[in-house]
């Protein structure tokens, strides 16, 4: 075998292996940036108000830097919080954003905070992902002032953060519209809905929907679905006539 012929076989199994490399990083952090994510953990005093325009929880809350916020996608959406430091964990629902925060870092209340580390602390080195929250059904929410001619919308007690909010008239085999989302976690149809009623197809994070169908305008009052979106490792299309 001559040297040049050495020479090029040799680049040849040097760019196979550095690509290899490279489409192995990258299979790591995508991974990585779709479940499990790394910032820090800070705390501050909160009693309701948050961006998410949600009613406050019995359970503890936090608050999303905006990456990871998302123009409202994160709020309903469960975390765990762990302290890197120690191991422990807390999970709380996303009810507010965080403008302050850089990409990985949550704000924790300081009642959450207080159950992984002392408040002296201040910051802590987190990790964190979306585990389901315990709702038994979504409900939707019609905002007070909602009406024929401007309609807004909000997906509450989900068990996964949602990605869309789409609908039609009951009844039609048209297609569903894409509703708008605002960053104070309402979908927003500007023109109006119509009077209603109304088919919902509703989509979490990963892909699970959920269609509730023959819902009425009825403004400033939860609307119970008396439906769920599925435990992961499920998928699919879920509807009343499964229940």
């Amino acid at each position: 075998m001559s040297k040049l012929t050495f020479l090029i076989i040799g680049s040849i199994l040097l760019l196979l292996c550095v690509r290899a490399s490279y489409a192995e990083n990258r299979v790591s952090a995508t991974h990585t940036s779709a479940a499990l994510h790394e910032g820090e953990g800070t705390y501050y005093f909160y009693n309701g108000g948050g961006h998410c325009s949600v009613p406050v929880p019995a359970m503890f809350t936090a608050a999303m830097n905006q990456t990871d916020y998302n123009g409202s996608q994160a709020c309903g959406g469960c975390v765990k919080v762990t302290n890197r430091n120690n191991g422990k964990s807390v999970v709380a629902r996303v009810d507010d954003s965080c403008p302050g925060c850089n990409p990985g870092d949550v704000d924790l209340t300081d009642a959450a905070f207080a159950q992984i580390s002392p408040l002296e602390a201040g910051r802590i080195p987190i990790s964190w992902d979306y585990v389901p929250c315990d709702y038994p059904s979504v409900l939707l929410y019609f905002m007070e002032g909602s009406s024929q001619w401007w309609t807004a919308v909000q997906v509450r007690e989900q068990r996964y953060p949602v990605s869309s909010l789409a609908y039609r008239e009951s009844g039609s085999t048209g297609s569903y519209q894409e509703i708008a989302r605002e960053d104070y976690n309402y979908f927003v149809e500007r023109s109006g809905m119509g009077t209603g009623p109304f088919d919902f197809r509703i989509t979490d994070i990963y892909g699970h929907v959920l269609e509730a169908g023959n819902i009425t305008l009825q403004s400033g009052v939860p609307i119970n679905t008396q439906q769920q979106f599925p435990s992961m490792g499920t998928s699919g299309v879920i509807n009343q006539a499964d229940k």
